[in-house]
Protein backbone atom coordinates (compact mmCIF):
# COMPACT_ATOMS: atom_id res chain seq x y z
CA UNK A 1 0.00 0.00 0.00
CA UNK A 2 1.35 3.41 -0.96
CA UNK A 3 2.17 5.59 2.03
CA UNK A 4 0.51 9.01 2.20
CA UNK A 5 3.28 11.64 2.21
CA UNK A 6 1.02 14.69 2.54
CA UNK A 7 1.36 15.17 6.36
CA UNK A 8 5.13 15.06 6.01
CA UNK A 9 4.92 17.56 3.17
CA UNK A 10 2.81 19.91 5.33
CA UNK A 11 5.39 19.79 8.11
CA UNK A 12 8.23 20.28 5.66
CA UNK A 13 6.65 23.29 3.90
CA UNK A 14 5.61 24.99 7.12
CA UNK A 15 8.91 24.39 8.91
CA UNK A 16 10.91 25.74 5.99
CA UNK A 17 8.66 28.79 5.66
CA UNK A 18 8.95 29.43 9.40
CA UNK A 19 12.72 29.06 9.23
CA UNK A 20 12.98 31.53 6.34
CA UNK A 21 10.91 34.15 8.15
CA UNK A 22 12.92 33.75 11.35
CA UNK A 23 16.17 33.95 9.44
CA UNK A 24 15.03 37.11 7.69
CA UNK A 25 14.02 38.64 11.05
CA UNK A 26 17.37 37.76 12.59
CA UNK A 27 19.23 39.36 9.70
CA UNK A 28 17.24 42.58 10.15
CA UNK A 29 17.97 42.60 13.88
CA UNK A 30 21.67 41.94 13.24
CA UNK A 31 21.83 44.88 10.83
CA UNK A 32 20.09 47.05 13.44
CA UNK A 33 22.59 46.01 16.16
CA UNK A 34 25.57 46.72 13.93
CA UNK A 35 24.32 50.12 12.81
CA UNK A 36 23.06 51.33 16.20
CA UNK A 37 25.66 49.86 18.57
CA UNK A 38 28.82 48.56 16.89
CA UNK A 39 29.27 51.23 14.22
CA UNK A 40 27.42 54.09 15.92
CA UNK A 41 30.60 55.95 16.95
CA UNK A 42 32.19 55.67 13.50
CA UNK A 43 28.95 56.69 11.81
CA UNK A 44 28.59 59.68 14.13
CA UNK A 45 32.16 60.86 13.41
CA UNK A 46 31.65 60.54 9.64
CA UNK A 47 28.42 62.55 9.77
CA UNK A 48 30.00 65.18 12.04
CA UNK A 49 33.01 65.49 9.73
CA UNK A 50 30.72 66.03 6.75
CA UNK A 51 28.81 68.77 8.56
CA UNK A 52 32.01 70.59 9.63
CA UNK A 53 33.40 70.44 6.09
CA UNK A 54 30.24 72.05 4.71
CA UNK A 55 30.34 74.77 7.41
CA UNK A 56 34.03 75.42 6.74
CA UNK A 57 33.43 75.91 3.02
CA UNK A 58 30.58 78.31 3.79
CA UNK A 59 32.70 80.32 6.26
CA UNK A 60 35.52 80.62 3.71
CA UNK A 61 33.10 81.55 0.93
CA UNK A 62 31.58 84.43 2.94
CA UNK A 63 34.90 85.94 3.95
CA UNK A 64 34.92 89.68 3.23
CA UNK A 65 31.13 90.03 3.28
CA UNK A 66 29.35 92.47 5.55
CA UNK A 67 28.84 91.61 9.26
CA UNK A 68 31.35 88.81 8.89
CA UNK A 69 32.15 88.70 12.61
CA UNK A 70 28.49 88.46 13.44
CA UNK A 71 28.13 85.54 11.06
CA UNK A 72 31.09 83.75 12.63
CA UNK A 73 29.57 84.20 16.08
CA UNK A 74 26.32 82.68 14.90
CA UNK A 75 28.12 79.72 13.26
CA UNK A 76 30.16 79.11 16.42
CA UNK A 77 27.22 79.43 18.82
CA UNK A 78 24.74 77.32 16.88
CA UNK A 79 27.22 74.50 16.13
CA UNK A 80 29.48 74.65 19.21
CA UNK A 81 32.58 75.54 17.19
CA UNK A 82 35.86 77.32 17.67
CA UNK A 83 36.62 79.43 14.63
CA UNK A 84 39.75 81.37 13.79
CA UNK A 85 40.53 83.33 10.63
CA UNK A 86 44.19 84.30 10.34
CA UNK A 87 47.12 84.98 8.07
CA UNK A 88 50.78 84.13 8.56
CA UNK A 89 53.27 87.00 8.88
CA UNK A 90 56.96 86.15 9.34
CA UNK A 91 56.00 82.60 10.37
CA UNK A 92 53.59 83.80 13.03
CA UNK A 93 49.76 83.58 12.93
CA UNK A 94 48.01 86.94 12.93
CA UNK A 95 44.38 86.38 13.94
CA UNK A 96 41.87 88.43 11.93
CA UNK A 97 38.60 87.02 13.25
CA UNK A 98 37.64 84.47 15.84
CA UNK A 99 34.54 83.12 17.49
CA UNK A 100 33.58 80.50 20.03
CA UNK A 101 35.49 79.32 23.09
CA UNK A 102 32.56 80.17 25.34
CA UNK A 103 31.94 83.78 24.24
CA UNK A 104 30.15 85.64 21.46
CA UNK A 105 31.68 88.67 19.80
CA UNK A 106 34.67 88.68 22.12
CA UNK A 107 37.21 87.85 19.45
CA UNK A 108 39.07 85.33 21.70
CA UNK A 109 42.55 84.09 20.84
CA UNK A 110 41.93 80.73 19.22
CA UNK A 111 45.12 79.96 17.29
CA UNK A 112 48.69 80.72 18.29
CA UNK A 113 52.17 79.43 17.67
CA UNK A 114 52.57 75.96 19.12
CA UNK A 115 51.99 72.26 18.49
CA UNK A 116 48.36 72.73 17.44
CA UNK A 117 49.33 75.51 15.03
CA UNK A 118 52.13 73.46 13.47
CA UNK A 119 49.86 70.40 13.13
CA UNK A 120 47.20 72.54 11.44
CA UNK A 121 49.61 74.17 8.98
CA UNK A 122 51.29 70.86 8.11
CA UNK A 123 47.95 69.06 7.58
CA UNK A 124 47.33 70.80 4.26
CA UNK A 125 50.30 69.23 2.47
CA UNK A 126 49.87 71.52 -0.52
CA UNK A 127 46.06 71.12 -0.65
CA UNK A 128 43.52 73.89 -0.11
CA UNK A 129 41.65 72.04 2.65
CA UNK A 130 42.31 69.46 5.35
CA UNK A 131 40.59 67.68 8.22
CA UNK A 132 41.72 65.42 11.06
CA UNK A 133 40.55 64.06 14.41
CA UNK A 134 42.54 64.98 17.49
CA UNK A 135 43.26 62.50 20.22
CA UNK A 136 41.05 62.50 23.29
CA UNK A 137 41.66 65.24 25.80
CA UNK A 138 39.66 65.34 29.02
CA UNK A 139 37.51 62.48 27.75
CA UNK A 140 36.65 64.11 24.40
CA UNK A 141 37.87 64.01 20.84
CA UNK A 142 37.92 67.09 18.64
CA UNK A 143 37.63 67.44 14.90
CA UNK A 144 39.67 70.09 13.09
CA UNK A 145 38.93 71.35 9.60
CA UNK A 146 40.90 73.94 7.63
CA UNK A 147 40.60 75.97 4.43
CA UNK A 148 43.11 78.20 2.59
CA UNK A 149 41.90 81.06 0.46
CA UNK A 150 43.97 83.65 -1.46
CA UNK A 151 42.69 87.21 -0.96
CA UNK A 152 44.52 90.23 -2.45
CA UNK A 153 47.72 88.25 -2.81
CA UNK A 154 47.65 86.95 0.77
CA UNK A 155 46.75 83.48 2.00
CA UNK A 156 43.95 83.48 4.55
CA UNK A 157 43.57 80.43 6.81
CA UNK A 158 40.23 79.31 8.19
CA UNK A 159 40.45 77.14 11.31
CA UNK A 160 37.34 75.32 12.56
CA UNK A 161 37.43 73.06 15.61
CA UNK A 162 34.46 71.06 16.95
CA UNK A 163 34.06 68.73 19.88
CA UNK A 164 32.99 65.14 19.18
CA UNK A 165 30.55 64.24 21.92
CA UNK A 166 31.21 60.78 23.37
CA UNK A 167 28.48 58.30 22.39
CA UNK A 168 29.30 55.55 24.87
CA UNK A 169 26.40 56.48 27.14
CA UNK A 170 24.09 56.65 24.16
CA UNK A 171 25.37 53.26 23.00
CA UNK A 172 24.62 51.73 26.41
CA UNK A 173 21.07 53.07 26.33
CA UNK A 174 20.58 51.80 22.79
CA UNK A 175 21.97 48.39 23.77
CA UNK A 176 19.39 48.03 26.53
CA UNK A 177 16.63 49.18 24.20
CA UNK A 178 17.75 46.85 21.42
CA UNK A 179 17.85 43.87 23.78
CA UNK A 180 14.22 44.49 24.66
CA UNK A 181 13.34 45.13 21.01
CA UNK A 182 15.17 41.96 19.95
CA UNK A 183 13.23 39.78 22.38
CA UNK A 184 9.94 41.40 21.36
CA UNK A 185 10.77 41.12 17.63
CA UNK A 186 11.77 37.47 18.04
CA UNK A 187 8.45 36.63 19.70
CA UNK A 188 6.52 38.59 17.07
CA UNK A 189 8.59 37.02 14.28
CA UNK A 190 7.74 33.53 15.52
CA UNK A 191 4.05 34.39 15.81
CA UNK A 192 3.86 36.10 12.41
CA UNK A 193 5.98 33.38 10.80
CA UNK A 194 3.62 30.68 12.04
CA UNK A 195 0.63 32.54 10.58
CA UNK A 196 2.38 33.35 7.27
CA UNK A 197 3.81 29.86 6.89
CA UNK A 198 0.33 28.41 7.32
CA UNK A 199 -1.16 30.84 4.79
CA UNK A 200 1.59 30.10 2.27
CA UNK A 201 1.73 26.37 2.82
CA UNK A 202 -2.02 25.67 2.80
CA UNK A 203 -2.51 26.40 -0.95
CA UNK A 204 0.64 24.43 -1.79
CA UNK A 205 -0.56 21.49 0.30
CA UNK A 206 -3.98 21.77 -1.36
CA UNK A 207 -2.34 21.71 -4.79
CA UNK A 208 -0.32 18.67 -3.75
CA UNK A 209 -3.41 16.77 -2.59
CA UNK A 210 -5.21 17.67 -5.81
CA UNK A 211 -2.19 16.56 -7.84
CA UNK A 212 -2.22 13.20 -6.01
CA UNK A 213 -5.89 12.75 -6.92
CA UNK A 214 -5.06 13.68 -10.52
CA UNK A 215 -2.24 11.12 -10.56
CA UNK A 216 -4.75 8.48 -9.43
CA UNK A 217 -6.95 9.28 -12.44
CA UNK A 218 -9.48 11.67 -10.89
CA UNK A 219 -9.86 14.22 -13.71
CA UNK A 220 -12.70 16.05 -11.93
CA UNK A 221 -10.24 17.63 -9.49
CA UNK A 222 -9.92 21.44 -9.42
CA UNK A 223 -6.80 23.37 -8.38
CA UNK A 224 -7.14 26.57 -6.32
CA UNK A 225 -4.38 29.12 -5.66
CA UNK A 226 -6.23 31.04 -2.90
CA UNK A 227 -5.19 34.53 -3.93
CA UNK A 228 -1.42 34.26 -4.45
CA UNK A 229 -0.53 35.33 -8.00
CA UNK A 230 2.19 32.74 -8.65
CA UNK A 231 0.14 29.93 -7.08
CA UNK A 232 -2.95 31.12 -8.98
CA UNK A 233 -0.98 30.89 -12.22
CA UNK A 234 0.22 27.42 -11.27
CA UNK A 235 -3.37 26.43 -10.46
CA UNK A 236 -4.57 27.70 -13.84
CA UNK A 237 -1.81 25.75 -15.56
CA UNK A 238 -2.66 22.57 -13.65
CA UNK A 239 -6.37 23.03 -14.37
CA UNK A 240 -5.55 23.41 -18.07
CA UNK A 241 -3.38 20.28 -17.88
CA UNK A 242 -6.25 18.45 -16.18
CA UNK A 243 -8.67 19.44 -18.94
CA UNK A 244 -6.22 18.28 -21.60
CA UNK A 245 -5.64 15.00 -19.74
CA UNK A 246 -9.40 14.53 -19.55
CA UNK A 247 -9.64 15.06 -23.30
CA UNK A 248 -6.81 12.57 -23.82
CA UNK A 249 -8.50 10.04 -21.57
CA UNK A 250 -11.81 10.47 -23.39
CA UNK A 251 -10.02 10.11 -26.72
CA UNK A 252 -8.25 6.99 -25.48
CA UNK A 253 -11.55 5.42 -24.40
CA UNK A 254 -13.16 6.46 -27.66
CA UNK A 255 -10.34 5.05 -29.73
CA UNK A 256 -10.38 1.75 -27.81
CA UNK A 257 -14.14 1.38 -28.16
CA UNK A 258 -14.39 2.31 -31.82
CA UNK A 259 -11.12 1.00 -33.17
CA UNK A 260 -11.57 -2.35 -31.46
CA UNK A 261 -14.89 -2.64 -33.26
CA UNK A 262 -13.49 -1.46 -36.60
CA UNK A 263 -10.47 -3.77 -36.37
CA UNK A 264 -12.52 -6.75 -35.27
CA UNK A 265 -14.68 -6.72 -38.40
CA UNK A 266 -11.97 -6.97 -41.09
CA UNK A 267 -9.94 -9.38 -38.97
CA UNK A 268 -12.98 -11.61 -38.47
CA UNK A 269 -13.72 -11.58 -42.20
CA UNK A 270 -10.10 -12.32 -43.10
CA UNK A 271 -10.07 -15.24 -40.69
CA UNK A 272 -13.47 -16.52 -41.88
CA UNK A 273 -12.62 -16.39 -45.59
CA UNK A 274 -9.23 -17.95 -44.99
CA UNK A 275 -10.98 -20.86 -43.24
CA UNK A 276 -13.48 -21.10 -46.11
CA UNK A 277 -10.62 -21.38 -48.59
CA UNK A 278 -9.05 -24.05 -46.41
CA UNK A 279 -12.21 -26.08 -45.83
CA UNK A 280 -14.52 -25.39 -48.82
CA UNK A 281 -13.22 -23.52 -51.83
CA UNK A 282 -9.64 -24.66 -51.93
CA UNK A 283 -10.29 -26.93 -54.91
CA UNK A 284 -12.75 -24.54 -56.64
CA UNK A 285 -10.79 -21.80 -58.49
CA UNK A 286 -13.76 -19.44 -58.92
CA UNK A 287 -14.86 -19.53 -55.29
CA UNK A 288 -11.27 -19.48 -54.09
CA UNK A 289 -10.52 -16.34 -56.12
CA UNK A 290 -13.65 -14.59 -54.78
CA UNK A 291 -12.71 -15.47 -51.23
CA UNK A 292 -9.14 -14.32 -51.79
CA UNK A 293 -10.43 -11.04 -53.22
CA UNK A 294 -12.45 -10.45 -50.04
CA UNK A 295 -9.33 -11.12 -47.94
CA UNK A 296 -7.34 -8.66 -50.06
CA UNK A 297 -10.05 -5.96 -49.76
CA UNK A 298 -10.38 -6.41 -46.00
CA UNK A 299 -6.59 -6.33 -45.59
CA UNK A 300 -6.48 -3.08 -47.56
CA UNK A 301 -9.30 -1.66 -45.43
CA UNK A 302 -7.39 -2.70 -42.30
CA UNK A 303 -4.24 -0.98 -43.58
CA UNK A 304 -6.15 2.24 -44.31
CA UNK A 305 -7.73 2.16 -40.85
CA UNK A 306 -4.39 1.71 -39.11
CA UNK A 307 -2.77 4.47 -41.18
CA UNK A 308 -5.63 6.87 -40.42
CA UNK A 309 -5.42 6.09 -36.72
CA UNK A 310 -1.66 6.77 -36.77
CA UNK A 311 -2.20 10.03 -38.68
CA UNK A 312 -4.88 11.16 -36.25
CA UNK A 313 -2.73 10.32 -33.23
CA UNK A 314 0.28 12.21 -34.62
CA UNK A 315 -1.76 15.26 -35.58
CA UNK A 316 -3.56 15.52 -32.24
CA UNK A 317 -0.35 14.90 -30.28
CA UNK A 318 1.46 17.62 -32.25
CA UNK A 319 4.20 15.20 -33.28
CA UNK A 320 3.95 15.96 -36.98
CA UNK A 321 4.89 19.43 -38.18
CA UNK A 322 2.98 21.15 -40.98
CA UNK A 323 5.02 22.33 -43.95
CA UNK A 324 3.21 25.23 -45.62
CA UNK A 325 3.83 26.27 -49.22
CA UNK A 326 1.82 27.66 -52.18
CA UNK A 327 -0.74 25.03 -53.22
CA UNK A 328 -3.10 25.01 -56.22
CA UNK A 329 -6.41 24.14 -54.60
CA UNK A 330 -8.36 24.13 -57.88
CA UNK A 331 -6.20 21.45 -59.49
CA UNK A 332 -6.27 19.29 -56.35
CA UNK A 333 -10.10 19.35 -56.09
CA UNK A 334 -10.50 18.52 -59.81
CA UNK A 335 -7.99 15.68 -59.63
CA UNK A 336 -9.44 14.04 -56.49
CA UNK A 337 -13.05 14.39 -57.70
CA UNK A 338 -12.08 12.83 -61.04
CA UNK A 339 -10.40 9.93 -59.24
CA UNK A 340 -13.57 9.20 -57.22
CA UNK A 341 -15.71 9.50 -60.34
CA UNK A 342 -13.57 6.95 -62.16
CA UNK A 343 -13.46 4.53 -59.22
CA UNK A 344 -17.17 4.54 -58.31
CA UNK A 345 -18.89 5.09 -61.67
CA UNK A 346 -19.47 1.33 -62.01
CA UNK A 347 -21.18 1.28 -58.61
CA UNK A 348 -23.76 3.83 -59.78
CA UNK A 349 -22.26 6.97 -58.22
CA UNK A 350 -22.37 10.21 -60.21
CA UNK A 351 -20.21 13.24 -59.43
CA UNK A 352 -21.08 16.79 -60.44
CA UNK A 353 -18.21 19.26 -60.12
CA UNK A 354 -18.15 23.05 -60.15
CA UNK A 355 -14.55 24.16 -59.59
CA UNK A 356 -13.27 27.73 -60.01
CA UNK A 357 -9.89 27.83 -61.65
CA UNK A 358 -6.59 29.25 -60.42
CA UNK A 359 -7.28 29.33 -56.67
CA UNK A 360 -4.00 29.02 -54.78
CA UNK A 361 -3.54 28.92 -50.98
CA UNK A 362 -0.59 28.69 -48.61
CA UNK A 363 -0.90 25.41 -46.71
CA UNK A 364 0.42 21.89 -46.21
CA UNK A 365 -0.77 20.54 -49.56
CA UNK A 366 -0.54 16.89 -48.58
CA UNK A 367 -2.85 17.39 -45.60
CA UNK A 368 -5.35 19.60 -47.46
CA UNK A 369 -5.59 16.89 -50.14
CA UNK A 370 -6.38 14.50 -47.30
CA UNK A 371 -9.20 16.83 -46.18
CA UNK A 372 -10.69 16.94 -49.69
CA UNK A 373 -10.41 13.16 -50.06
CA UNK A 374 -12.01 12.42 -46.66
CA UNK A 375 -14.94 14.78 -47.20
CA UNK A 376 -15.73 13.27 -50.63
CA UNK A 377 -15.29 9.75 -49.18
CA UNK A 378 -17.70 10.65 -46.37
CA UNK A 379 -20.29 11.71 -48.97
CA UNK A 380 -19.83 8.40 -50.82
CA UNK A 381 -20.33 6.42 -47.61
CA UNK A 382 -23.52 8.25 -46.62
CA UNK A 383 -25.15 9.07 -49.95
CA UNK A 384 -27.64 6.23 -49.46
CA UNK A 385 -29.64 5.06 -52.47
CA UNK A 386 -29.37 8.46 -54.19
CA UNK A 387 -25.74 8.28 -55.24
CA UNK A 388 -25.47 11.80 -56.65
CA UNK A 389 -22.63 13.82 -55.13
CA UNK A 390 -21.82 17.48 -55.84
CA UNK A 391 -18.30 18.88 -55.39
CA UNK A 392 -17.83 22.66 -55.53
CA UNK A 393 -14.99 25.15 -55.16
CA UNK A 394 -16.36 28.68 -55.37
CA UNK A 395 -14.36 31.88 -55.44
CA UNK A 396 -15.65 34.69 -53.20
CA UNK A 397 -14.35 38.23 -52.61
CA UNK A 398 -13.34 37.34 -49.07
CA UNK A 399 -12.16 33.75 -49.69
CA UNK A 400 -12.83 30.44 -51.37
CA UNK A 401 -15.40 27.85 -50.28
CA UNK A 402 -15.02 24.12 -50.87
CA UNK A 403 -18.13 22.00 -50.34
CA UNK A 404 -19.28 18.40 -50.83
CA UNK A 405 -23.02 17.61 -50.91
CA UNK A 406 -24.91 14.34 -50.89
CA UNK A 407 -28.63 13.44 -50.85
CA UNK A 408 -28.32 10.63 -48.40
CA UNK A 409 -29.22 9.90 -44.80
CA UNK A 410 -28.42 13.31 -43.35
CA UNK A 411 -27.36 13.95 -39.75
CA UNK A 412 -29.69 14.24 -36.73
CA UNK A 413 -29.69 17.78 -35.28
CA UNK A 414 -28.33 16.62 -31.92
CA UNK A 415 -25.35 14.92 -33.61
CA UNK A 416 -24.19 17.87 -35.74
CA UNK A 417 -22.18 19.63 -32.95
CA UNK A 418 -20.10 16.47 -32.35
CA UNK A 419 -19.90 14.99 -35.83
CA UNK A 420 -16.25 16.02 -36.21
CA UNK A 421 -15.25 14.85 -32.70
CA UNK A 422 -15.92 11.15 -32.91
CA UNK A 423 -15.44 8.06 -35.01
CA UNK A 424 -17.89 6.81 -37.58
CA UNK A 425 -20.92 6.08 -35.41
CA UNK A 426 -24.47 7.21 -35.79
CA UNK A 427 -28.04 6.31 -36.58
CA UNK A 428 -27.17 5.05 -40.06
CA UNK A 429 -23.77 3.60 -39.16
CA UNK A 430 -22.56 0.94 -41.54
CA UNK A 431 -19.31 -0.32 -42.92
CA UNK A 432 -17.83 2.50 -45.04
CA UNK A 433 -17.69 2.03 -48.78
CA UNK A 434 -14.29 3.70 -48.79
CA UNK A 435 -11.89 5.00 -46.14
CA UNK A 436 -11.55 4.01 -42.50
CA UNK A 437 -14.54 5.71 -40.86
CA UNK A 438 -12.46 8.21 -38.88
CA UNK A 439 -11.97 10.69 -41.71
CA UNK A 440 -13.93 13.56 -40.10
CA UNK A 441 -11.68 13.49 -37.01
CA UNK A 442 -8.68 13.85 -39.33
CA UNK A 443 -10.41 16.70 -41.16
CA UNK A 444 -10.99 18.57 -37.89
CA UNK A 445 -7.36 18.22 -36.74
CA UNK A 446 -5.91 19.38 -40.06
CA UNK A 447 -8.24 22.37 -40.55
CA UNK A 448 -7.88 23.49 -36.93
CA UNK A 449 -4.10 23.50 -37.29
CA UNK A 450 -4.43 25.61 -40.48
CA UNK A 451 -6.97 27.93 -38.82
CA UNK A 452 -9.54 27.36 -41.57
CA UNK A 453 -13.27 27.52 -40.78
CA UNK A 454 -15.34 24.41 -41.49
CA UNK A 455 -18.77 22.96 -40.75
CA UNK A 456 -21.76 21.00 -41.96
CA UNK A 457 -25.34 21.79 -42.95
CA UNK A 458 -27.66 18.82 -42.83
CA UNK A 459 -31.23 17.66 -42.45
CA UNK A 460 -32.12 14.11 -41.63
CA UNK A 461 -33.11 12.08 -44.73
CA UNK A 462 -32.36 15.07 -46.97
CA UNK A 463 -28.60 14.88 -47.21
CA UNK A 464 -25.61 16.86 -45.94
CA UNK A 465 -23.22 19.53 -47.15
CA UNK A 466 -19.77 19.67 -45.61
CA UNK A 467 -17.82 22.87 -46.29
CA UNK A 468 -14.42 24.47 -45.69
CA UNK A 469 -13.65 28.20 -45.91
CA UNK A 470 -10.16 28.89 -47.25
CA UNK A 471 -8.95 32.44 -46.65
CA UNK A 472 -6.90 34.37 -47.39
CA UNK A 473 -6.21 32.99 -50.86
CA UNK A 474 -4.71 34.08 -54.15
CA UNK A 475 -6.07 33.63 -57.66
CA UNK A 476 -3.57 32.52 -60.26
CA UNK A 477 -4.29 33.90 -63.76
Amino acid sequence: MKKNKTPGLIRDVRSKTLLYYLLFSMILLAVLWLSQVVFLSTLYEDIKAGQIRELGKQIAAEYGSGNYQFKLDNFAYQNELKIAVFKVVNGEPVQLYSAGAGSIGGNPQIISTGAEYNKFINSFGGASSSSYVNAESQGRKTLTYGEIKEVDGEYIYFYINASIIPVESTTRILTIQLMAVTVLCFVLAVFISLIMSKQLSDPIVSLTKSAERLAQGDFSVKFEGKGYNEIDKLSDTLNYATEELQKTENFRKDILANVSHELRTPLTMIKAYAEMIQDISGENPDKRNKHLQVIIEESERLKILVNDILDLSKLQAGVEQYVKAPFNLSLAVERIAAAFSGSFAKSGYSFKTDVAEGIEINCDGKRIEQVIYNLIANAVNYSGDDKRITVKLIKEEWGAIFSVSDRGYGIPADSIPTIFDRFFTGKHSKRPVTGSGIGLSLVKSILTAHNYDYGVESRENEGSTFYVVFKPYTVTE
